[in-house]
């Protein structure tokens, strides 16, 4: 049950009697939990009178000013209380309620630009049945607490989002200073390696010397394009996000690289893709958690934060991408599928593999020698000619794509086809853990209108501009 919110009460002397009135009119919201009533009736012995009062008042959420012509006279009711009260008020502190309890020229002071209770300001002493009058009222004062009340919650909700975001964010600042320290050290011992080991003995071998200069220029040349690690990464909130560089290739199946195709493979068409970035890596279990504050439904494999995470539909995969961007400013996305496709053939670098990287199932998938039952953490495998894992096995990745039954019409610019198709189904690409060879390769695409969620567990990569 919330903290019960704190209503101060201010009168003139005159109207003590409609102050009791009052007061047993709230007893059941007080005897409810919902309120506190503090007027200055309850100020202890001993207590100075005018501090006791300020601080009651500074600490209330509802100012309730009982309006007479009594009440305006007085000059600590109407400079100090009601000055007090307005200037609450106006700092969204608190709620000002002037209770208008005799007749008055009460419009004619600050109160006048409030809400006066009951119906309309008319004064309680008015009414023919004063319960009637407090009943009204207390029935205004009841939406006003649920107003605060809602707002409370609300501004709850708000310090723990933003308590989970800089959670996330520390987190993820922690992963990105680690994998650079990882990658500043990897890069360190392949330097260390690279070195001979002791100074080169050559009589009189100048030009020797300067071959041996080419050659080991040379290997680093090939080295440098073709090992994953000297490509541009940049790791950002825990991701690391490869640079692909954008250009033409053939989209679908061509059986002559491709092997045996299937009808919604084709027809294989040219395709521009501008140059986007990629995750490296399938998003894993704890890169969800972190995001989501929850697992997604009930994880197919537990125990594994650094497996991929699956089992998650289109929708949610949304979900997450809404909260990742909330959180850290960017606009992540599905990659469409014309990007997906060409990532997975290696871009610029491809080698016309039938899988992502090779020619060899075992080598890039858990098929044959490598199966076990079960998703194994991202990055286990051979990675592809850009260095992105698993993108033939482990587990499928959704697209943005809506479905379509074959490439007639594609978009041939590399953005997401979302018009037209099956529309509420979408496309998943790459094969999964349990994938027999055909759909693990490069081409290969279905839609999430076939029923595989027994078979095939759905996961994804992010993908930004």
């Amino acid at each position: 049950m919330p903290e019960p919110l704190q209503i101060f009460i201010a009168y003139a002397r005159k109207d003590a009697s409609f102050l009791d009135e009052l007061r047993t009119h709230l007893s059941p919201l007080e005897k409810s939990g919902k309120v506190k009533i503090w007027y200055d009736g309850k100020i202890e012995p001993g207590n100075v009178w005018e501090q006791a009062i300020k601080e009651h008042l500074n600490q209330s959420n509802i100012l309730l000013l009982l309006v007479s012509a009594d009440a305006i006279a007085s000059d600590f009711f109407y400079e100090k209380e009601m000055n007090d009260a307005l200037s609450r008020h106006a700092s969204g502190a608190a709620r000002v309620v002037p209770l208008i309890v005799r007749p008055c020229a009460w419009q004619a002071t600050p109160l006048g630009d409030l809400q006066a209770v009951p119906k309309d300001g008319r004064a309680v002493s008015t009414w023919n049945d004063r319960d009637e009058a407090y009943a009204d009222a207390i029935s205004s004062i009841m939406v006003i607490l649920e107003s605060i009340n809602k707002q409370r919650k609300e501004d709850t909700e708000q310090v723990r989002q933003l308590r989970k975001e800089a959670e996330w964010k520390q987190k993820a600042e922690e992963t990105r200073l680690q994998k650079i320290a990882d990658l500043q050290e990897q890069h360190k011992k392949s330097n260390g390696a690279d070195k001979s080991p002791g100074p080169l003995k050559v009589a009189g071998g100048s030009v020797l010397v300067l071959l041996l200069l080419l050659v080991i220029g040379y290997w680093l040349y090939n080295r440098e394009q073709n090992n994953p690690q000297y490509e541009e990464i940049v790791v950002e909130y825990g991701f690391e996000m490869v640079l692909v560089e954008g250009g033409a290739f053939t989209m679908g199946c061509d059986p002559s690289r491709d092997g045996e195709c299937e009808t919604c493979e084709f027809p294989a068409h040219e395709v521009k893709v501008p140059t986007f970035y990629m995750s490296r890596y399938e998003v894993t279990q704890s890169q969800w958690h972190a995001v989501m504050g929850s697992n997604p439904h009930e994880p197919g494999f537990k125990g594994c934060d650094n497996c991929p995470v699956e089992s998650v539909s289109w929708n949610d995969v949304q979900d997450f991408l809404k909260n990742l961007n909330r959180l850290t400013g960017k606009k992540y996305r599905l990659p469409s599928e014309a990007e997906w496709e060409y990532a997975a053939r290696g871009g610029k670098k491809s080698k016309g593999y039938q899988y992502s990287g090779s020619n060899r199932l075992k080598a890039v998938s858990g098929f044959g020698d490598n199966y076990r039952g079960k998703t194994r953490p991202v990055g286990s495998l051979q990675p592809n000619e850009l260095g992105l894992y698993d993108m033939s096995g482990n587990v499928t990745e959704w697209c943005q794509d809506v479905w379509h039954d074959n490439y007639e019409g594609a978009p041939t610019d590399g953005s997401a086809w979302m018009s037209g198709g099956r529309q509420g189904d979408y496309v998943f690409r790459g094969g999964s853990w349990s994938s027999i060879g055909g759909y693990c390769r490069v081409a290969n695409r279905l839609g999430s209108y076939a029923d595989f969620r027994l078979m095939i567990l759905h996961g994804f990569r992010i993908a930004r501009y």
